[in-house]
């Protein structure tokens, strides 16, 4: 039993890793379109002008 646990002990460190930084990835992302989708017309702090 402890064999087979220190064989996939890795593979499962490396899928807990990649699905925290998908999940890390995807909340940043949504948190950076969330407004655009939820308020398309809203004013920015930012403004782009010429």
């Amino acid at each position: 039993m402890t064999r087979l646990f220190r064989t996939t002990r890795p593979a499962f460190a490396d899928w807990l890793g990649l699905s925290l930084f998908a999940l890390v990835y995807l909340a940043a992302m949504g948190a950076v379109i969330a407004p655009h989708v939820l308020a398309p017309d809203a004013p920015r702090d930012i403004v782009l002008k010429e």
